[in-house]
């Protein structure tokens, strides 16, 4: 074995790998952890377009969320709620099945076609125009000013 996955359409090969995502976390079954991430105990998540990478990273390095272990069947866990609350995603979105394949250009999983947040931007806000500059505000009376007895 070179310790690199393998590739779709290798022998061996499942036909689908699917991950489950709900309530913030992103599920992995122990087979796709074996294949792609053995030995893996922290990812790096990043948002690509309509995509998610799950970067496995090294031990030596020092962040990254961990891939946790969820049951005895050695299921794996990512509890990604910050990630996907900022990418407009809510921590109770219903549960949801997704195809995910390995990527050698990126050396990551990839989730594809996760939908963006439907955000619309707020055009009602106006910036305060009755602001003054710096230059206008005058110390009260008794206060102490800089450079003066």
């Amino acid at each position: 074995m070179t310790g690199e996955p393998n590739e779709p359409g290798e022998p061996n090969e499942p036909a689908v790998q699917q991950i489950s995502i709900a309530r913030g976390n992103i599920y992995l079954p122990r087979e796709l952890c074996d294949r792609y991430l053995p030995g893996v105990v922290a990812v790096a998540l990043l948002a690509r377009e309509d995509k998610i990478l799950i970067v496995p990273l090294t031990r030596d390095s020092g962040g990254g969320l961990l891939l946790k272990q969820r049951n005895a069947r050695g299921d794996r866990v990512i509890h990604a709620q910050e990630f996907l609350r900022g990418k407009g995603f809510v921590e109770d979105m219903a549960p949801r099945t997704t195809p995910v394949h390995w990527s050698r250009e990126s050396a990551a999983l990839i989730v594809p076609g996760l939908p963006g947040p439907d955000i619309q931007p707020e055009t009602d806000i106006q910036p305060e125009t009755d602001i003054q500059p710096e230059t206008d505000i005058q110390p009260k009376a008794g206060l102490h000013q800089p450079g003066r007895l």
